[in-house]
């Protein structure tokens, strides 16, 4: 049995059809899911450096076959080349956090003076 037969199980008049819940193996650790409320969404599953990792490519109706074939090529790609898609991915949605300066200004009341003032009034 050759690699080839082993990828692209799936034809698009399947994926456009099903309705089915569970799971349906395209190869090459694609997978597309089918919930049981009707959601359809694409998973890769890939293991890097040495952890199982599930990779959401999108719903259905964002991604078609051929797109979610291509995306799942990219993922295979990086991590033969040593890369992590998922930090890559979580990095580039995070954007670092803004070092904000806090001034120092005397004239502001502490948290102490606070409460004593809250106090006062409460006593009353």
């Amino acid at each position: 049995m050759t690699r080839q037969t082993l990828l692209h199980r799936l034809s698009p008049a399947f994926v456009r059809n099903c309705c089915a819940p569970g799971v349906y193996f395209d190869g090459g650790g694609l997978r597309f899911r089918v919930m049981a409320n009707g959601s359809r969404t694409w998973v890769m599953r890939i293991a890097i450096r040495g952890v199982d990792r599930d990779i959401s490519l999108g719903p259905l109706a964002a991604l078609s076959l051929a797109q979610a074939r291509e995306k799942a090529s990219d993922i295979r790609r990086a991590v033969n080349e040593g890369r992590d898609p998922v930090a890559e991915r979580r990095a580039a949605r995070k954007p670092p956090a803004p070092v904000v300066e806090v001034a120092v200004v005397e004239d502001r009341p502490t948290f102490e003076d606070c409460w004593r003032a809250y106090w006062q009034v409460k006593e009353r």
